[in-house]
Formats: C-alpha cells, structure tokens, sequence
C-alpha cells in the first residue's frame, strides 16, 4: 500500500514539474488580431520576380493586406539582414554563410539570380512602415544580448504593429526580461527530419517545449505537421496558449488547420481573404 502511494506521489510530483516546465505565459494578454491570422512566410513570395524575403515579396504582402514573417540575422560586421537559411548557397548560388560575410560583400549578390537583393532590416521596415503585422523571426547565430540588443533597438524606433519569435528559448528569456511588452512567440517542431539541430538531448528540450520555462512564450508557432505533440496539445488545451501553425501551403491544409490554430503562416497559395 505504501509503495502505492509513493507512487501515486512521483507521478503527481512528475506531471506538477512537467506542467510547470511547458507552461506559457498565463496573463492571457495576446488575443491574435484579425490581421495577424494569415502570415505571408518570408513575404508573398514566388521565387521568380518576388524572392522570399525580398523587398519585392515585402511589398506585394503590403499591398494584399496580409502580415509577414521574416527572418532577421546578423551578417560579419554586425548589419541586420533579412535572409532565412544559415549559408547563402540554396538563395544565391555561394557556399559561405551569412555571418562569415559583411553586408558589402553580400550587396553584391542577387537572390536567385533576380533583380532583388538581400534587403537589411531597416530597410524591410521601411516597406512595411506599420501597414501590415510584423512577424519578426530571430535566427541565433551570434551572441543573444549583442544580437537581441541590435535588433530592438531599431525595433524600439518601428511604429507598426509588431510580434518577434524564435527557435532560441533564449532570445524569449531576453525579451521576458528586457522587453516584456513585447509579444513573444516559441518556435517548435518535433525536429524529426532536422538536419541542423542535431544534439538529441537539446532536440528533446526544444521538441517537448521545455524551455517555455526561459521564455513563458504568449503563443506557440509549431509545424502544422507535428499537430499532435503532447506538448503543443497541453499548452493549447489546458493552458489556453495561442497557436500558430507554419507552413501551411495550400487552401486545404489552411481549413483543416482552423479548428486548432490560431493563425497560420503561409505560402505557395494565396488565401481567398486576409481577414
């Protein structure tokens, strides 16, 4: 009898500590906005004459109406740049990584041999200029307080309307204790295919949502595939916390989607409305 209490009571304890661990922030403070549902990823995009995170992309999402994720890292001399992937290889046919180059050296390059080139944040926001939501994704590959620094201080300057996310439970922990104000969103999959992210004990970390106790994230922005993470489905179910789903590519995944997420970031359609 008595080892079926103790049991009883480290599983109590476990399931306590496993909430604790994946709990959002319970304020309750971010109810999604009507123009945040549909996220343009990278901009309205189509690889041609609109590269992804171009300002040509930026422009066409401004002019649909639809907010826009992007993607926000930090070139060798310290310039903001907009520009997803961590080498350049895959958007401009060249092998070194964006954080081994300086913002001269990348001026030069085109992004998949258009007329679009790799746009800085400054410049992105000028684009933008509070006409639509703002996305803002922070990509780690630098130090957090130099790089959280650089990108708010020019963020502090934006009027528009803005939230910031990351895969880096760090970057949320700087903006908890630094910009608190600030809307902040954990980026998570199930890493199952991931070719960067290759620690098994930090892939199971950021996979079940663990680091949430750094960041108590306002919404959680998880591959739509991964929908049935327990994680996700606590945070969802029993703390309430806001769900965006990425990357939805079609007008179905989009319907099937609704009933669970929130909002969803999308591309390679255009949804029939941005409301």
């Amino acid at each position: 009898m008595l080892f079926f209490v103790y049991g009883l009571l480290a599983i109590f304890v476990l399931t306590m500590l496993y909430l604790w661990l994946i709990c959002p922030n319970l304020s309750g403070r971010y109810q999604v906005p009507e123009d945040f549902k549909r996220i343009a990823h990278r901009g309205l995009f189509d690889q041609k004459k609109r590269p992804e995170n171009s300002l040509a992309a930026f422009q066409y999402a401004v002019d649909q109406g639809f907010a826009i994720e992007l993607d926000i890292q930090e070139t060798k001399d310290g310039e903001l740049v907009i520009f997803h992937d961590w080498d350049l290889m895959r958007m401009c046919h060249d092998s070194r990584k964006v954080c081994d180059v300086t913002y001269e050296e990348l001026s030069k390059l085109s992004l998949l041999s258009s007329n679009q080139k790799i746009p800085t944040l400054d410049q992105a926001l000028s684009v933008i200029d509070g006409k639509v939501g703002l996305l803002a994704e922070i990509k780690v590959d630098a130090p957090i307080d130099r790089l959280c620094n650089n990108i708010q201080r020019k963020l502090d300057l934006y009027t528009g309307k803005y939230v910031v996310e990351s895969f880096d439970p760090r970057v949320l922990a700087w903006y908890k204790k630094n910009r608190s104000y600030v809307i902040r969103g954990q980026l998570a999959s199930t890493f199952k295919n991931s070719k960067e992210l290759k620690n098994p004990l930090l892939k199971w970390i950021l996979k079940n949502l663990f680091g949430n106790v750094l960041a108590r994230p306002d919404f959680i922005a998880f591959k739509r595939n991964d929908v049935k993470s327990l994680s996700l489905q606590v945070c969802k179910k029993i703390f309430a916390c806001k769900t965006f789903a990425w990357t939805v590519r079609s007008k179905d995944e989009e319907l099937a989607d609704q009933s669970f997420f929130d909002a969803v970031i999308f591309d390679s359609y255009i949804p029939e409305s941005n409301s």
